[in-house]
């Protein structure tokens, strides 16, 4: 089997350097494991976002059956409509800040168990996020999340310690929003909020869940409301945000559907964590069972 790894050397903590040894790495550990005597690797490190015409021609020129991509949510979001147009197997190595999308495959952080489940596992047909014609596979959403995607990409230093440390920063500093949310052509809430996040999967990266189950491939995304917390509801909403379940914030609205339209005039969105800047009314759909992705099968 012919496989192509893509390598973004400026995903999360990678830079050029640890691209090469990424290389270095993915070679050695299949020659030296005979389970793997079938993959043929080929590598291609991304330079810059203009590098998909010469990923495309190696695709046919080499007759390439599955791509593995390494990197984060965002590397991934990028490559959306290259795996939509040629329907290619895709395999994930997580290497970004967060790898929330990963996470919802069941893909672990550990490299070595993850370049196995790359190589062996079968794929699923994962349903698409929709937004103002974008598309994304895993969460997207305004207010709190949308003003972090923003400040977050400018940030030179990534991980997790930057991304808890903007967080908490832009979170004392935040006013909520007003909002109305029509789900299925029907008002599902209006008032003001903290975050509105549209969920295809459910996790953000770094194990915080946003969403308490949000199948990849059901055909429906989940919408999930969370108010600003009050001084009444601190002790709740902290012990939520230090369990990493943020859906179960005090006075958190849940709801799912396949078409939403949100009124607001908040403008920082992200998809994927990749920011957006979007003008009201944002419509969302969702397009089922779209790219086939790795996923660990348990």
């Amino acid at each position: 089997m012919k496989v192509l790894f893509i390598i973004n050397p400026y995903s999360g903590h990678l830079n050029p350097e640890k691209a090469v040894k990424i290389v270095e790495k993915i070679t050695r550990f299949i020659r030296e494991d005979i389970r793997f005597s079938f993959v043929t690797p080929a590598f291609h490190v991304i330079s810059s976002r203009n590098d998909l015409p010469q990923i495309v021609e190696k695709v046919i020129s080499e007759n390439v059956q599955r791509v593995i991509i390494c990197g984060g949510d965002g590397t991934v979001n990028s490559f959306l409509p290259f795996i939509r147009q040629y329907g290619i197997e895709t395999g994930i190595l997580p290497a970004g800040s967060g790898n929330g999308f990963a996470h919802a495959l069941n893909i672990p952080d550990n490299f070595k168990r993850a370049l196995e489940i790359a190589l062996t596992q079968k794929t699923i047909y994962v349903d698409l996020l929709e937004v103002n014609k974008f598309i994304g596979v895993n969460v997207s959403g305004c207010g709190l999340d949308g003003l972090i995607a923003h400040k977050f990409n400018k940030l030179r230093r990534r991980g997790f310690f930057p991304y808890i440390y903007l967080t908490i920063s832009c979170l004392f500093k935040f006013n909520p929003f007003n909002a109305k949310v029509i789900i299925d052509g029907r008002k599902a809430f209006e008032g003001s909020a903290l975050i509105i996040a549209i969920c295809n999967g459910n996790e953000y990266g770094n194990g915080f869940k946003i969403s308490p189950a949000s199948p990849l491939d059901d055909g429906i995304f989940t919408v999930v409301v969370i108010p600003y917390p009050s001084i009444k509801n601190a002790i709740t909403s902290i012990n939520a945000i230090a369990g990493k379940e943020l859906f179960r914030i005090k006075g958190t609205h849940i709801f799912e559907g396949v078409s939403c339209e949100i009124e607001t005039t908040y403008p920082f969105w992200h998809i994927d964590g990749e920011p957006h800047i979007f003008h009201s009314p944002v419509k969302v759909g969702i397009i089922k069972n779209a790219l086939p992705f790795v996923c660990n099968i348990t």
